[in-house]
This record gives C-alpha cells, structure tokens and sequence, in this order.
C-alpha cells in the first residue's frame, strides 16, 4: 500500500491550559506568527493612528510603519486567532526595529496581552527600547519579566493581543520592523518571584571565608 501525507504540522502538548481547554493555535517551530513579506495580508493588522506598508529598501522585507503624533499611544496590531495564540513552548517575543525618524525615540513599546478579567483589566507586559536615528536593534519581551524584572505572569497559552507602540510623540515617527517571532524557551521566564514558608527550613551553608576575607587572596 502506497500512503500520501497531505501535511505535517506540530500541536500543543495535551492537557490544555489554565482554563482547561485545549488551545492548538501553535506559531511555525521557527516562532513566526505573523509573516513580513510581499505577500503579507496588511489588513489583518490593526492601525491605530499608524499606517502600514512593505518595504524592501534594506534588502529584505520589513513592515514600514509611520506613527500619528496626534494621540498619545499610536499603535499597530498583529493577528491573534481566536482563543489566542499557544506559545507555551517559547519564553517570549520579539522583532527588530530601526528608527527611520531623523531625531532619538525612547517610547518604543511591545504589549503583550492575556485577555482581561473583571479582577484584572490590564492582564498584560511592557517593553521598551530607545533608538537613535538610523539605529537598529532587537526589541525582546519575556513572558513574565526576568528573575530580576518580574511582571504580570502571563499564561503564555492564551495571549490575546501582540502590539509595537510608541507613547506620547511630539512629532510624526517611522519604524521598520523586522524577524517578528516568538523565541526562547520557557526557561527564560521567572518559575516564581517570591520564596515559600517552606523555604525558612532550608539551612544557609555560607563560605568558610565570609566575614574574614574577600572572596580571592
């Protein structure tokens, strides 16, 4: 017998997530959800005061997006499925930017959201950049901050809303975004920010040296 696969595709562990229900809504195994290229669907992105477009002018595509001073948190959306994306397999996300403004930007922003709860209307991470003109770099959010930064522990297995947005501009702004992808492991993200009571029963073994000479001769 002669067997064709039509396709093969990853999924989500079984179990499901935080609400019990399975979510399959898995980005490719290279972390790309939302793909920059000629044939990108700009409508799918959500446009607040911002305006989209292809550009190739850096060799390879990027997404061009101007920035409306009018507002205070002009933004750009990118496409969630419904019930949000599972990105439990990745510790984050992020996207390469490059001030395409002829003065320095410092509100450069990703939003990361889970959706929200009459408990908690802001269930969501911030991060930021500042760009000088002409300047690329790579604009990174961990799920849930890092061990030293800890923020509002998403369940990365139902985030709703990704964005890029800048805050309170004084003038019209460009970026170009570029690589926009989750990454990681769930390893980056903090396992638990405060210690347990069970905790004081672990004895401290400090150095033999402490209290009598710095750490080297």
């Amino acid at each position: 017998p002669h067997i064709q696969l039509l396709s093969l595709s990853c999924m989500a562990k079984t179990g499901g997530n935080a609400s019990g229900s399975a979510n399959f809504n898995v980005p490719a195994i290279d972390g790309v959800f939302y793909k920059i290229d000629a044939q990108s669907d700009l409508s799918q992105l959500g446009q607040n005061h911002t305006s989209v477009s292809i550009d190739e002018s850096t060799g390879s595509p990027a997404l061009k997006v101007n920035f409306d001073s009018s507002t205070h948190y002009p933004n750009v959306t990118f496409p969630c499925p419904e019930g949000g994306w599972n990105m439990e397999t990745f510790g984050g996300i992020k996207v390469d930017v490059t001030n395409l403004s002829d003065r320095k930007l410092t509100n450069i922003t990703m939003r990361v959201d889970n959706p929200s709860t009459p408990e908690n209307k802001t269930p969501w991470n911030n991060e930021k950049i500042a760009l000088e003109p002409g300047e690329t770099k790579t604009l990174e959010l961990v799920f849930g901050g890092t061990e030293s930064s800890p923020k509002y522990p998403l369940d990365p297995t139902k985030i709703s809303g990704i964005q890029i947005f800048q805050a309170h501009l004084k003038q019209d702004s460009t970026l170009l975004l570029k690589n926009l992808r989750a990454f990681g492991s769930p390893k980056a993200a903090p396992a638990a920010w405060t210690s347990s009571l069970e905790d004081r029963d672990i004895p401290v073994t400090p150095p033999e040296w402490l209290g009598t000479r710095p750490p080297v001769e």
